[in-house]
């Protein structure tokens, strides 16, 4: 049975929301794996980190970890994709049609996503940066097969409207990199490594409830990072209904 507090976790989160997040100036981080903590230059791997929330809007989550979502399809023997987004945007479903017959539209029934946990007490999902795989790729140790763990390569969704962060995407994707932020106003840098993708580092985060497709049956809070071209489609909107914006910042 879900806890009191998880029950009332949406509705204190609207309660008590405050437009936290600064302007900020984002610096690329250019020196691959060794940006990331605990770099050993003997390995080429760094040690593992979570992600976490940082000057969020909502500061009833600020400090949230990183989780995953995934889903097990009826019939099938092992864990596939990640979590189910609803409701669905025009684009999306003109692409999830497309998907079906035409082998470079990459097949958006299935997905494999990182996201927030709704109760920052649950395990977290854990990061580290390997160098053998290219300057700065980073992977998660996220479920595979039918019961085991992996660490595998996690990108960004190449869908300006939907980039979410997440592993499975292949080509269809864009590499997630480090960033360095500095307060647009004094100068003052902030705190830490976050995260992004070509000079944009300001994500939303949305909740979902249980039901929303995860496999370990809890809600959570869904990521995506915001850019160009990333308003709400057929609303021209910079945030879904109840998002807010957020840095993501990796937490050793």
């Amino acid at each position: 049975m879900p806890s009191f507090a998880k029950l009332l976790l949406p509705v204190s989160c609207l309660l008590t929301a405050v437009l936290a997040i600064p302007d900020v100036t984002s610096v690329p981080l250019t020196n691959g794996c060794t940006d990331y903590p605990g770099y050993d230059a003997a390995t080429g791997v760094s040690e593992g980190f979570i992600l976490t929330l940082n000057s969020c809007d909502n500061s009833t989550i600020e400090g949230f970890g990183d989780t995953c979502q995934v889903i097990r399809h009826q019939g099938d023997t092992g864990i596939v994709e990640g979590r189910v987004r609803s409701p669905l945007s025009t684009q999306q479903l003109i692409l999830k049609y497309l998907s079906l017959f035409h082998p470079h539209i990459p097949n958006l029934f299935l997905s494999k996503q990182i996201s927030i946990a709704a109760d920052d007490m649950l395990a977290k999902t854990s990061f580290r940066c390997n160098s053998a795989l290219g300057n700065g790729v980073l992977e998660a140790l996220t479920p595979t097969g039918v019961s085991g763990y992996a660490y595998n390569q996690v990108n960004l969704t190449y869908l300006p409207w939907d980039a979410e962060l997440g592993w499975g995407f292949g080509q269809y994707s864009v590499p997630v990199e480090a960033y360095s932020l500095f307060d647009a106003t004094s100068g003052t840098q902030l705190d830490g490594v976050f995260l992004g993708s070509a000079n944009y580092t300001t994500w939303g985060v949305k909740w979902y409830p249980a039901d929303a497709g995860s496999l370990d049956g809890n809600p959570y809070w869904g990521l995506r990072l915001l850019g160009a071209d990333s308003d709400v489609s057929g609303t021209d909107e910079p945030l879904y209904p109840d998002e807010y914006r957020t840095f993501v910042m990796v937490t050793a």
